[in-house]
């Protein structure tokens, strides 16, 4: 039986508040929560719920962006007498996003009303915190809308494990969580609608190492590009908003990193690109991968990575309304079989 890597690309046609601004969603996967600890995640997240920060962040590119509208829904209600907070973080500090879970009946929450306003470089998660008693270990579904300045930019976001020295690796440039791969045929995205990659920021949690050097390049249907910056010597970050990356429907795109010989292993890489769509008011999900069942029908998160699931509700992600999803692009790595 052959195995199948499927990827599914799709593009958010967002609506718009005002002109002049882009209003992208951003939305994490359904993981458990642990009842007993303050936990963090990424916006646009494959991850579960970890209690190291610095591991689930994601970069933003761009300034003036404001986030708001925060959601959250749980699979089922924390228990009478308990209650689940859940906070914006901006550079390892609460943001004004804020609401809560509590008692038996209630299963979701929202901030409709407060927002956070961000600056290229800074460093975004959510937090889960015990606000009241021992709650039961739930799922959660959370999203956010992102809006930014101009009303062609949205934002894509990563973050990855530790990388190697004297290694050149690969991985997807949106949704936090994937592996590093030595292939890159084995890790990409697909991209669903024509536009610019632009405004590469990186952070890395600990520095290269006197006289070395981490570099991360976007690679375009297998090529590295001008879009690229290096973290040398004792820096953590780096950032190249001068190169801008035209891409097509159908193009294949991946983040690579290149480390000296000798640099320091850095226990997590963080990145984020601006994208620039050619038709205003569209947005790329790039998300995907994994080997669908050959016998079975299964489900899989629009902001996922291949986790299928008999169970559709096991992977729902919750959206926020007023959006229009189109363009679906599906890429195979083999053929299905013959007679399939």
């Amino acid at each position: 039986m052959k195995k199948l890597f499927l990827i599914l690309i799709l593009v958010f046609l967002t609506s718009q508040i005002e002109a002049a601004n882009m209003r992208s969603v951003i939305s994490g996967r359904f993981r458990l929560l642990t009842n007993n600890s303050t936990e963090f995640n990424e916006y646009q997240s494959i991850n579960g719920w970890l209690t190291t920060e610095n591991i689930q962040q994601q970069v933003m590119p761009v300034s003036g962006c404001t986030m708001n509208y925060l959601r959250v829904t749980l699979d089922a209600a924390p228990g009478a007498g308990t209650t689940y907070g859940f906070k914006s973080r901006v550079n390892t500090t609460n943001g004004n996003l804020t609401c809560q879970i509590n008692g038996a009946t209630a299963t979701s929450c929202t901030d409709l009303i407060n927002s956070d306003t961000l600056s290229a470089g800074d460093l975004l998660a959510i937090t889960k915190t015990i606000d009241l008693g021992t709650p039961t270990a739930r799922n959660a579904n959370y999203t956010a809308i992102l809006n930014c300045p101009d009303r062609t930019d949205s934002i894509l976001g990563n973050s990855n494990l530790a990388t190697v020295a004297n290694t050149t690796a690969y991985t997807t440039i949106q949704g936090g969580g994937q592996s590093w791969n030595a292939t890159e045929t084995n890790i990409y995205d697909m991209v669903s609608t024509a536009g610019t990659i632009t405004n590469l920021y990186v952070n890395i949690n600990t520095a290269p190492a006197l006289t070395q050097n981490i570099s991360f390049t976007l690679m375009l249907n297998g090529n590295s590009t001008a879009l690229t910056c290096t973290i040398s010597n004792t820096a953590t970050t780096c950032n190249d908003t001068s190169d801008s990356i035209a891409v097509v429907a159908g193009d294949k795109v991946s983040i690579r990193y290149i480390t000296s010989l000798t640099a320091t292993v850095t226990a997590a890489s963080h990145w984020g690109f601006l994208f620039k769509p050619t038709i205003d008011g569209e947005s790329l999900v790039l998300f995907g991968g994994g080997t669908p069942s050959a016998t079975a029908t299964k489900y899989s998160g629009i902001f996922e990575r291949g986790n299928y699931n008999a169970t559709e509700s096991n992977v729902q992600q919750l959206s926020q309304g007023n959006h229009t999803l189109k363009k679906l692009y599906v890429v195979l790595n083999t053929d299905p079989a013959n007679g399939a």
